[in-house]
């Protein structure tokens, strides 16, 4: 079957797509399929956006973790897997996540906590395994919601 557009129209519009945001080798690609490209062309547009700068791989990992971290407030467990999702490094997933600030990250944590106790109504345990439980699940580690729990009560107590 033959490509539903030109190349030379696909690559403006692809050009345009990434401009208007990060995206990953795996969203453009995506993209690319739905145009019914051949591998070669389809590794060729690919090619032309990096060469260009519309696509970086370590470029749209540090917006990403950003984005996530300062919009979304999850933690770098959730992210890393999302990255991992997106086809992203290891290494560079890990270098990515591994970029925000620990006191930044901790204050999160501890706004979070703030914000979900106010709307529990169970008993002081319950509350604090409902709560463990909706940060585990933002993706924060174990040990920074201990640490910020433990904060938390010697600000509050």
């Amino acid at each position: 079957m033959p490509p539903v557009i030109p190349f030379d129209q696909a690559l403006k519009k692809l050009e345009a797509y990434c401009a208007y945001q990060e995206r990953c080798p795996l969203e453009v690609g995506k993209k690319i399929q739905l145009w019914n490209f051949s591998a070669k062309e389809s590794a060729a547009l690919i090619a032309s956006l990096t060469e260009n700068s519309f696509l970086n791989e370590e470029r749209f990992a540090y917006a990403y973790v950003s984005g996530k971290f300062r919009i979304n407030k999850w933690g770098r467990w959730k992210i890393y897997a999302h990255l991992q999702q997106k086809q992203i490094g290891k290494e560079l997933s890990k270098k990515a996540v591994l970029d925000i600030p620990q006191e930044e990250y901790m204050e999160t944590i501890s706004e979070l906590i703030t914000r979900k106790l106010s709307t529990l109504k169970e008993s002081d345990d319950a509350k604090r395994e409902k709560l463990i439980r909706y940060l585990l699940a933002k993706g924060f580690e174990m040990e920074c919601i201990q640490l910020a729990w433990k904060t938390y009560e010697l600000k509050n107590h």
